[in-house]
């Protein structure tokens, strides 16, 4: 994924309140202007790079599942961490309050020559 913007009517798909993730990706939620880390991250102490678990190993995955309560006018930022790294959560945060475009803000990372790959999904809760 890369840069793409979703909006979920909550009325027709019934969001899900329920989310899962096992890799080091990180989802955000902007929530009446307070942006929330909903995710752990999933790597080794001291090793950034490397990770606990991974889709495609041989070895049981054990997803961890977060119940978050979403509400209509949220804002969803599923990110790698080549972005959440690179520009830090009160950028993040800052670029979600202003309506910027998960396209605009990978674009805005990409000029920063960043370390790793920077993918975003952002989702706005109608």
């Amino acid at each position: 994924w890369y840069g793409d913007n979703y909006d979920c009517d909550h009325n027709k798909w019934g969001c899900p309140n329920e989310n899962c993730t096992c890799w080091d990706s990180r989802c955000y939620v902007l929530s009446d202007r307070n942006l929330v880390k909903v995710t752990e991250d999933q790597n080794v102490p001291g090793y950034q790079n490397v990770l606990k678990q991974a889709l495609g190993s041989n070895e049981k995955l054990n997803i961890q599942e977060i119940d978050f309560q979403l509400q209509i006018g949220d804002v969803i930022l599923l990110c790698s961490d080549g972005l959440y790294n690179e520009v830090g959560e009160e950028y993040i945060k800052k670029k979600m309050q202003d309506g910027t475009s998960a396209d605009t803000l990978v674009s805005e990372v990409l000029l920063l020559d960043p370390k790793d790959n920077v993918s975003a999904i952002m989702i706005n809760l109608i």
